[in-house]
């Protein structure tokens, strides 16, 4: 019965993912009586619909419905929606309601919500503010390491609703590394505020990292307002000026991580048994929207009868969530048991919460694994081996010696499969010695034998991002490919991948300041390119050239100093 209800929810969902999304939208929930709504009924990803009922009585239909079809990616999916528009007018004032909009996919039906909206009488219409800019922010006050959001605004008179502000100047924000989001609604909302109508546009969206503590001014800048023909409505136009005040952070634990923000932990193992003699891997996910740059590796608590290598950061990626930034950090730890038994673990780290001003701890789910012991583990008992009892050779009777002739010791064929037993050994040590190594070879040795080769795959991938041109995909795979290759060849632990800490490791294996001149220009070119929005595009091919260049040339220094 639990077969056939499982394939009957299999079914019907995929059913349901087959027929997409279906829902209905207007552009305003607010107009004055002699104005118009657009009416729109959508569906995403579906094979198309057919329209059976909607329910426009409070409105004279204006235009429509009209037939679109439009595109666009959203954090890494595609969506493909097609639908119907209407443009209405209503037909009194007051609250008016657009019913459910019913429709038929390959034989189903699907409805969608009523609308409200509240129509307000022309005769209170008060004169249309003039268009102006603004600089907003609901962060004003932060800790460093948080993210502060600076929205640029339009506020536009009805005259100028198919304009949008070319272009920022005077806009300074040295003070902070900043990241402008992908802002894919370019078209502005029509609204009404004090019976006045307006049109309001976010233009542009930044992330905020502070540098350093203290009180930033960020503004005034200066626009104008240019339709894409390259027509100017206005002249220039003046934003306000935004404070931020940036305070440090209080006492911190020890295992504070340096995260400062909304967060989550989650974490996995590869497997969910593993032998003595074999290594599992932990992937710890760290997701949330402070500063990545100062986070640290968690630190992750295990018995005694497990050892823990060093944390790598496998992966970091980011999308726009809630209009914020939010960052997902993946760290990998080699997991190595050292006995046989049952597992579990539950890993937490600490960040700051600026909402509550208090640090917090994370923790993730209960994580269990079973080690058995392994065929070459060190500490592996002896097996004895059971008697059969055909096997046992019971007591001689009645042996007499007939005559004293040449016994079988004395035999050519005796000594032969002694002699070939003899010449075996050796051979069956020395494999046995092999094998033994190859199971205890230090995954940090591997790691360092690998580091010149996992660096110029690197290496490869940023030629393609060259190749193409894309410039914030190349200086990300440089900088993976320098702090990577820091991390397994000298030796310079994940959380503390810095350029004032591999100068010291460089420092203290003796190598030439030629090499650490030229490492500090490729990491800082990343930092402009990644952090502070610079265009570096220029220099990517020379960037990509010392990047080679740099690793043979400490590659050749480290041989000479073995």
């Amino acid at each position: 019965m639990r077969f056939i209800a499982l394939f009957l929810f299999i079914s019907l969902t995929s059913q349901c993912l087959s027929q997409g999304s279906f829902y209905s939208t207007i552009d305003t929930d607010t107009i004055f009586s002699d104005g118009y709504l657009k009416f729109s009924i959508i569906q995403e990803n579906g094979p198309g619909f057919k329209l059976l009922n909607t329910d426009l009585k409070d409105f004279k239909i204006a235009q429509g419905p009209s037939q679109f079809r439009r595109s666009h990616n959203s954090n890494g999916q595609r969506f493909q929606a097609n639908g119907l528009e209407y443009f209405l007018k209503p037909k009194k004032s007051g609250k008016l309601k657009i019913g459910k909009v019913d429709i038929d996919v390959n034989g189903q039906k699907f409805s969608s919500q009523e609308k409200q909206v509240f129509v307000i009488p022309k005769s209170k219409r008060k004169k249309s503010l003039p268009t102006y800019v603004t600089a907003e922010t609901l962060d004003s006050t932060i800790y460093i390491g948080q993210q502060a959001v600076l929205r640029c605004n339009s506020y536009l008179n009805p005259k100028d609703k198919d304009y949008a502000p070319k272009d920022y100047y005077n806009l300074d924000l040295s003070e902070f590394y900043y990241q402008i989001q992908k802002n894919y609604a370019k078209k502005p909302v029509k609204r009404i505020v004090d019976f006045r109508e307006q049109y309001f546009l976010n233009d542009k969206t930044i992330s905020l990292f502070p540098k350093s503590t203290g009180e930033f001014v960020v503004g005034p800048y200066n626009t104008f307002l240019e339709t894409r023909f390259f027509r100017r409505a206005s002249g220039k136009l003046t934003s306000n000026a935004v404070k931020f005040e940036v305070k440090e952070l209080p006492p911190a634990p020890n295992d504070f991580i340096g995260a400062v923000g909304n967060y989550t932990l989650s974490a996995a193992v590869n497997n969910s048994s593993v032998k003595t003699d074999e290594s599992l891997t932990l992937t710890i996910v760290l997701r949330g929207d402070g500063d990545p740059k100062l986070i640290k590796a968690p630190k992750i608590e295990v018995p005694d009868a497990i050892e823990i290598y060093d944390a790598s950061l496998v992966s970091e990626n980011s999308f726009v969530e809630k209009g914020r930034i939010v960052y997902t950090l993946t760290y990998e730890y080699l997991l190595i048991p050292k006995s046989r038994g049952n597992f579990a673990l539950r890993p937490s780290t600490v960040v700051f919460n600026p909402i509550l001003e208090t640090y917090d701890t994370l923790t993730t789910d209960i994580i269990q694994f079973q080690s058995f012991r392994g065929a070459k583990s060190k500490n592996q008992s002896v097996t004895q081996y059971s008697e059969r009892e055909d096997q046992i050779i019971g007591p001689l009777e009645n042996i007499s010696i007939s005559k004293q002739g040449r016994g079988i010791y004395d035999t050519f064929l005796f000594w032969i499969p002694i002699a070939v037993l003899l010449m075996a050994f050796p051979i069956l040590w020395i494999i046995q010695y092999i094998n033994k190594k190859k199971a205890n070879i230090d995954p940090e040795r591997i790691k360092y034998e690998k580091a010149k080769s996992l660096a110029l795959d690197r290496l490869n991938k940023a030629k393609t991002h060259l190749d193409s041109n894309n410039s914030r995909a190349f200086f990300d795979a440089i900088s993976k490919a320098i702090f990577g290759y820091a991390s397994d060849k000298l030796k310079v632990p994940s959380a503390q991948l810095n350029s004032t800490n591999i100068n010291a490791k460089l420092n203290s294996l003796q190598l030439s300041n030629q090499v650490q001149d030229s490492l500090n220009q490729i990491l800082e070119a990343c930092e402009l390119a990644l952090f502070a929005g610079t265009n570096q595009s220029n220099k990517m091919s020379e960037i990509y050239n010392q990047s080679l260049n740099t690793l043979e040339e400490i590659e050749h220094q480290l041989y000479l100093h073995k």
